[in-house]
């Protein structure tokens, strides 16, 4: 487009474009493609203009910290990246709430594992040996929770433990099969694979459960240090092979703990190499047994990775409508732990919504608005924010410093005042 029809063209910001305003500065979200673009202080009105529809000689009377050129070139900018359309007809996308109250749901069927982790959030290992441990939540009542989870909305559920195939008998498979049965559309199990057998293999083949594990380094003697179990890191790749070889739906987590850190590459590199394809390496979370990383100084300081601007990678239409009314995690997912507490994340020990033996899941659910709804809006630093609605936020690492639930990302230095 020349700059003749470019100065005598009417201008709004595309459908799919929404423009956030924060302390100085804006940001551009592209909700379509996933995009979002930064804005300068002498841009942010313009398009302020723009939203509302705007020609060249409207924009050029409302600003005057930029001459005619920057504003042409902007708008040549903004045509380019499809951010602006001459339509003065086009449907602006909807901004709504979700339509369910749930979307996924964590089944934590018991807290024993034959593991010893050095970071585990629930410190497993510490019932693992007692004989008489007993879950409070029994087949009859997994049944009943993982009904009325279905009918608020989930469709995605993840089984796990501690280890779920320390669940008594077959009492976990059967519990899968009358999931699958319920019509969930996503089953996985996080195991640590070294419990699995032929018998097992052959159910999560016939029905289509996934699969998700980790593995902290690329020898054994890197992955049982962090295990505490030797022999733990063959069982498992020995597994993994044997899931790889069937063909089961398969993601494997590095989650790094200091003793691992060096090596995280090279795990990556021996994972693709076995034919993994879905690989993450994640830090560890401030619960459970790895609190103690978070108490010493050295590990703050060179394992807690600051971004100088947030986290963009979840970005998406459906992120950035939800995050205006719900939190990014809290809003939609729920832990249910073999006690029947309900937890709005497996980390989030301390933070107990209720429990599915006294209230039902919908009670509860509505019960906890006020934590289920902390939206960034809410939050002081980041509701001027122009960053806002696209920014994933790990409440566990946010409480975690201060001891507040209400408190910025603590992985985000970006200050929206200056």
């Amino acid at each position: 487009m020349k700059n003749k029809e470019i100065e005598t063209s009417y201008f709004i910001l595309a459908p799919y474009a929404f423009f956030v305003k924060g302390a100085r500065r804006g940001a551009l979200y592209d909700v379509k493609n996933g995009q979002v673009f930064a804005v300068n202080a002498e841009a942010v009105p313009v398009v302020e203009q723009l939203e509302k529809g705007a020609t060249f000689e409207e924009l050029r009377k409302i600003n005057y910290d930029l001459d005619n050129k920057e504003i042409l070139d902007f708008l040549l900018l903004l045509k380019k990246n499809k951010l602006i359309t001459s339509n003065p007809y086009s449907k602006k996308w909807k901004i709504s709430p979700p339509k369910t109250l749930l979307k996924f749901i964590w089944v934590e069927v018991t807290r024993r594992c034959n593991l010893k982790c050095i970071h585990c959030y629930v410190n497993s290992n510490s019932c693992s040996n007692e004989q008489n441990y007993t879950t409070k939540l029994k087949s009859e009542n997994w049944v009943e929770v993982i009904k009325d989870a279905h009918s608020l909305g989930a469709e995605a559920i993840q089984f796990i433990g501690g280890e779920p195939f320390l669940m008594k008998g077959s009492e976990l498979l059967n519990l899968v099969k009358k999931t699958k049965d319920l019509g969930y559309k996503f089953i996985e199990i996080f195991t640590n694979c070294t419990l699995l057998n032929e018998e097992i293999l052959d159910f999560l083949t016939k029905h289509n459960v996934a699969i998700a594990t980790s593995v902290y380094g690329n020898r054994a003697e890197i992955h049982d240090a962090v295990t505490q179990i030797q022999g733990s890191f063959n069982n498992t790749i020995q597994n993994i092979e044997k899931i790889l070889k069937r063909g089961i739906k398969l993601r494997v987590g590095i989650v790094e703990v200091g003793l691992n850190k060096p090596y995280l590459n090279e795990t990556v590199q021996f994972l693709e190499r076995l034919g993994v394809k879905k690989i993450k390496i994640d830090s560890v979370r401030p619960a459970g047994k790895a609190l103690q990383f978070y108490k010493e100084k050295n590990f703050l300081n060179t394992n807690f990775k600051q971004k100088q601007l947030p986290y963009f990678s979840k970005f998406s239409y459906e992120f950035f409508s939800r995050v205006h009314y719900y939190h990014n995690c809290f809003g939609d997912k729920v832990c249910i732990t073999d006690s029947g507490e309900v937890l709005p994340c497996i980390m989030a020990r301390n933070i107990i919504l209720g429990n599915v033996l006294n209230d039902s899941l919908k009670d509860i659910l509505i019960k906890s608005k006020e934590i289920r709804e902390l939206t960034k809006d809410k939050i002081e630093k980041c509701k001027n924010c122009e960053f806002r609605y696209c920014c994933f936020d790990c409440r566990i690492k946010a409480i975690w410093p201060n001891k507040k639930l209400i408190s910025a990302p603590t992985e985000c230095n970006y200050n929206p005042y200056i």
